[in-house]
């Protein structure tokens, strides 16, 4: 779903998963996904887990959401948010400590 929203980018905004049968360890799975819409920043998608010999075991309905800023902007304003908690912390550890 992702490459299909603009710039590439995406968060998932909603996962609705219906589990159908117990899936047991040691087998192999059949993961299948589809994009069913797009409407600007939203992708809408169905997906289906089954055994090789076709028993449903769950399937699910997601939508993504394309930021409304670039990644970038974001990732940088978190890395911004990041030091500026860092050196608060370290300001009131510092103004917190026994003076000598």
């Amino acid at each position: 779903a992702i490459p299909n929203l603009p710039g590439k980018t995406g968060f998932t905004a909603n996962l609705n998963i219906n589990y159908r049968h117990p899936c047991i360890a040691d087998q192999f799975l059949v993961a299948h996904s589809q994009v069913t819409s797009t409407e600007g920043r939203k992708a809408f998608v169905k997906a289906t887990l089954t055994t090789v010999s076709g028993t449903l075991l769950a399937d699910a309905t997601a939508l993504f959401v394309a930021p409304r800023v670039p990644v970038s902007q974001i990732t940088e304003q978190l890395t911004l948010d990041k030091h500026a908690s860092n050196a608060s912390s370290a300001a009131a550890a510092t103004a917190t400590a026994p003076q000598a």
